[in-house]
């Protein structure tokens, strides 16, 4: 069972680098800090939107898109986001 867990989680986490690694720079950016991924901090969204000189709203919605992306384009991770 472990085992099972273990193997899941590691082709979770190879689906979601691929996954990144297909949106475009801004989104990729975006999710690693809202998520702390790939050894990025982890950031509010006013923190985000200062350190991109945009809005608070304008980085909820490129979040909003890339989370779209990633369900749409990687079905196994449909189960991971909780938006729909």
């Amino acid at each position: 069972m472990l085992l099972n867990a273990l193997i899941k989680k590691e082709i979770i986490e190879v689906t979601l680098v691929e996954a990144l690694d297909q949106l475009d720079p801004r989104h990729k950016l975006v999710l690693e800090m809202v998520f702390g991924l790939n050894g990025t901090k982890q950031r509010t969204m006013v923190e985000i939107a200062k350190v991109l000189g945009i809005s608070n709203s304008r980085v909820s919605q490129i979040r909003d898109a890339a989370l779209y992306k990633m369900r749409f384009s990687h079905p196994s991770l449909r189960d991971y986001f909780c938006r729909s």
